[in-house]
């Protein structure tokens, strides 16, 4: 079977919903099943740097990835992701289509312009949406006068959490199936002799937490001796933060994005991982990562983590 995947955000740059649909097409093809990723990329260059305030991914997406615009920041729920808006991003959809000829596509936040949108409006195969965002969804009262109606294509609805499901069926009805995001499992992972660290893995945005992390740690590391790693967030934003807070380099290492082998091989090596979120989120991702990797996790609870 041929799958296409659709994701309105860019690869360049990390986040849950990119990371699950990386997952996905993984898991599809050691199915046999040939995949294809329909989504943004943001190639490093001046541009690029211009639109983006964080370092994203460098190099060329993989070959299974279906690039069809650049991305720009449009704060959305608390986070800053990076869609892709680009008027010329449909006719690009529109080509990939029927070159493709998908026999099903998996849409990913499939109301977010303009990829999944084009998709919806331009697509003959059958069509899977999941839905990841929770909260209020304002932005949601300008999409659906305009193509709220295209979910009427959809053949099967999913949501990752009851939180999104709750948040999806209050603006597009339902029924919603709750299919969790699915978890990079490690052939191996033992929980002794583990490196005295603690992580945290995210983007630096608000509702991650890391600031309030950063505050407390002189205090932690002063009680354990502990390092912090910092994994996810751009290198220099979190120099800028620390700076910001008045807060010493002492005890941390940051070291931005990680390849999934890379954040894979980070947990299976500390002793804990740190998720202070604030909220704004519907599955806590990184968590069962770090579960995954017989990592402890020390979180704040909130309704998606306390489910995760």
């Amino acid at each position: 079977m041929k799958i296409g995947i659709v994701v309105p955000f860019s690869w360049s740059f990390w986040g849950a919903v990119v990371e699950h649909a990386e997952l996905q097409a993984a898991a599809l093809e050691a199915c046999g099943h040939e995949v294809r990723l329909v989504m943004g990329n943001d190639p490093p260059g001046q541009f690029t740097r211009a639109l983006h305030p964080r370092v994203g991914r460098h190099g060329n997406p993989p070959g299974n990835v279906i690039p069809v615009g650049r991305s720009v920041i449009v704060p959305a729920n608390g986070s800053l992701p990076n869609i892709v808006l680009s008027p010329r991003s449909i006719f690009r959809v529109r080509r990939v289509l029927e070159r493709e000829r998908f026999d099903v596509l998996h849409l990913h936040e499939p109301m977010t312009p303009a990829i999944c949108i084009a998709v919806l409006a331009l697509a003959k195969s059958p069509i899977v949406a999941t839905h990841h965002a929770s909260g209020d969804l304002a932005w949601m009262r300008l999409g659906m006068p305009a193509w709220g109606f295209l979910m009427d294509r959809v053949d099967q609805r999913i949501a990752v959490s009851e939180r999104a499901r709750d948040s999806a069926d209050r603006w597009l009805g339902g029924p919603w199936e709750v299919v969790p995001n699915g978890v990079l499992i490690p052939d191996d992972a033992d929980p002794a002799g583990r490196e005295h660290t603690v992580v945290f893995a995210g983007r630096h945005e608000p509702r991650k937490g890391l600031h309030v992390l950063l505050r407390a740690w002189p205090e932690l590391h002063r009680r354990t001796g502990a390092r912090l790693v910092v994994a996810g967030a751009d290198p220099l934003a979190v120099r800028l933060l620390l700076t910001r807070l008045g807060v010493p380099d002492t005890g941390i290492d940051i070291v931005g994005f990680l390849s999934q082998d890379a954040l894979t091989d980070l947990l299976r090596s500390t002793k804990a991982l740190l998720a202070p979120s604030l909220g704004g989120e519907s599955f806590g991702m990184v968590l069962t990562r770090a579960f995954a990797c017989a990592t402890p996790v020390s979180r704040r609870t909130s309704r998606a983590t306390a489910r995760s």
